[in-house]
């Protein structure tokens, strides 16, 4: 797996919202998509909907780096350090 390292918190923050947003609208998309089209499914239809479901997999992918860098413990003690309290040792 690819490791998407973001320093600030924000940051982090920034990413996994954007995961969420991709992978929820990826799967609205999909499924208004072949609630559409459910019986004139050809190759066309099948490519759209594999694409979506990749977008869907890609945006759990940022939701999962992003809450993965906001669980290390560096990234904490950084914030602290900001607001006046003392660097860890």
């Amino acid at each position: 797996m690819v490791a998407v390292k973001v320093r600030s918190r924000i940051g982090n923050i920034v990413m996994a919202v954007i995961g969420v947003l991709y992978a929820v609208a990826a799967a609205a998309v999909m499924v208004w998509y072949l609630v559409d089209t459910w019986r004139a499914i050809g190759r066309a239809d099948i490519l759209i909907s594999v694409s979506l479901l990749a977008a869907s997999f890609f945006g759990v992918l940022l939701l999962q780096s992003g809450v993965r860098n906001l669980m290390r413990r560096d990234a904490g003690t950084r914030v602290l350090h900001f607001f006046g309290a003392p660097a860890p040792r």
